[in-house]
């Protein structure tokens, strides 16, 4: 809201706040809860009529996730799953056969956060054993160093944070670490997913699918919807 009003005061849109337009246009992804294959096969329906290039699906320890991300595969080979379990699983050496089974199926872009995320050795490990993209979902600056020391993942989850200044830097933290980055969420209003948008637009390897959701919303509080064209969210001004 402080953003909102300084930018109107000064007469700039947020992301020039947030030091200037790195992207006129945003990357972001369908999205699911724990679904099994059938659920699966009708999320990622709606994700190809949107034209969407991704999903973001979320599960727990038992869920049937390698029938669930093979459904959308059968549905379209060129759509991705970014697979969410939010530290479910028990340990790395629980999840391994999962990853594994994921990774052959060759359509899973990112493995965000399946175990707790304090054993980096583990992360490190799993980075070792699949493909896809590994990553966590931080926001404490000097967690990611750890984990960028410690070569524990590939890609971050950097949103939400405490404030749009401190994701937009943490985006510059992980560029130098040559790190793409997304912008998470809780699933959040248009006001919320709005201030996503202006902060993601501030940096340039903000470049995997964020979570900026607000178009599932029946009405999402704003007057005007936030535009998605092409799996893309267009930066207003």
């Amino acid at each position: 809201a402080f953003y909102d009003i300084v930018g109107k005061a000064m007469g700039w849109p947020v992301y020039k706040l947030l030091g200037g337009l790195a992207q006129r246009k945003v990357l972001v992804g369908y999205w699911c809860g724990r679904k099994n294959a059938t659920d699966m096969r009708r999320v990622a329906q709606r994700a190809v009529a949107g034209k969407f290039t991704s999903i973001k699906m979320k599960a727990k320890l038992g869920d049937p996730v390698v029938k669930a991300v093979e459904a959308v595969r059968e549905i379209n080979p060129a759509l991705k799953v970014i697979f969410d379990p939010n530290t479910r699983y028990n340990d790395y050496a629980t999840f391994l056969p999962v990853a594994k089974a994921l990774d052959a199926i060759g359509n899973v872009l990112v493995m965000e956060d399946p175990f707790d995320k304090r054993d980096l050795a583990g992360y490190r490990e799993l980075r070792r054993q699949v493909k896809a993209h590994v990553a966590l979902h931080l926001a404490d600056p000097r967690a990611m160093i750890q984990a960028i020391r410690a070569e524990a993942c590939s890609v971050f989850n950097t949103g939400a944070g405490p404030s749009m200044a401190s994701f937009v830097s943490n985006c510059y933290l992980a560029a130098a670490a040559g790190m793409p980055v997304w912008h998470g969420s809780s699933h959040d209003m248009g006001i919320a997913d709005a201030s996503y948008l202006h902060s993601c637009a501030a940096a340039p390897n903000c470049t995997l699918p964020s979570d900026i959701l607000s178009y599932q919303r029946v009405d999402d509080l704003i007057v005007q919807p936030i535009e998605i064209r092409d799996s893309y969210a267009i930066v207003s001004d």
